[in-house]
């Protein structure tokens, strides 16, 4: 039993040594969180995401939705159809 708290006792004191070296290292500055763009930058450096999505990402990041519907630059742009004209 001695021995089994003596591990657990140990053990907390080497994760709390860690926890606080770890936190103190940390690279963001404290409060501050990362910008859209900044997280958008970081995902093409890792190679989460193509040339053309991030492109495509940072223009709607930087210009704004620009008024659109939500529609890709490649897809023809519809009105949208009142509930009793469907056929």
């Amino acid at each position: 039993m001695m021995m089994a708290l003596m591990v657990l006792f140990w053990g907390a004191v080497i994760f709390g040594i860690v926890w606080l070296v770890r936190g103190s290292f940390d690279r963001r500055p404290a409060g501050r969180s990362e910008l859209p763009t900044d997280v958008l930058e970081r995902r093409f450096a890792e190679g989460a995401i193509s040339v053309e999505d991030y492109q495509e990402h940072r223009e709607v990041l930087v210009n704004g939705a620009g008024g659109s519907n939500g529609a890709r630059k490649d897809e023809p742009l519809e009105a949208p159809q009142e509930a009793g004209a469907r056929r």
